[in-house]
């Protein structure tokens, strides 16, 4: 699903299952809200693991402002939520950040939690994940930016967030 040159939508209730890639790809928008949402890339609801999905981030806003991500359930296969803001010559062209997000009250079952990045040319600024749960996950926060994709990254907030049983699949 691409949600492109949107403002001011509200997605609530969609479940999302075996995408072969990112599943929920929120382009150039403004003013969103999430809630509810489940998003599993990495299992079924029964515990089968899906084959053949080697880039199935669960959400992933792109130069997008003011989101706010709620009460959603994301078991991935890559990153649960990746924040993104343009990548390489047409990202630093456009040059939008994305700024102003707030994800709170999600659990994260699988996968590799919120990453910042890889596509990183606009920066990013003013995030919050606060009272999430991260079961089952490679780890609560990352940070990617390879050389030419990066940017300004600032005001980063995690708070009040659990990590169980951390998962050691993606070690290789």
């Amino acid at each position: 699903v691409c949600i492109r040159d949107t403002s001011c939508f509200y997605l609530q209730g969609v479940t999302v299952r075996q995408s072969p890639f990112w599943c929920v790809h929120l382009i150039y928008c403004n003013g969103v809200s999430v809630n509810g949402v489940t998003i599993n890339t990495h299992y079924d609801e029964a515990g089968r693991k899906y084959s053949g999905i080697v880039n199935g981030d669960g959400l992933d806003p792109d130069s997008c402002r003011d989101v706010f991500i709620f009460n959603c359930n994301i078991a991935s296969e890559d990153d649960c939520i990746a924040l993104k803001s343009g990548r390489d010559a047409e990202g630093r062209a456009v040059n939008i950040p994305t700024e102003n997000v707030r994800i709170s009250h999600c659990l994260f079952t699988s996968g590799f939690g919120v990453a910042m990045g890889s596509e990183m040319s606009g920066g990013l600024r003013n995030v919050l994940v606060e009272d999430c749960v991260f079961e089952n996950t490679f780890s609560l926060a990352s940070v990617k930016a390879i050389r030419g994709r990066g940017n300004v990254i600032e005001n980063i907030t995690y708070r009040d967030c659990t990590l169980t049983n951390q998962s050691q699949e993606h070690q290789d």
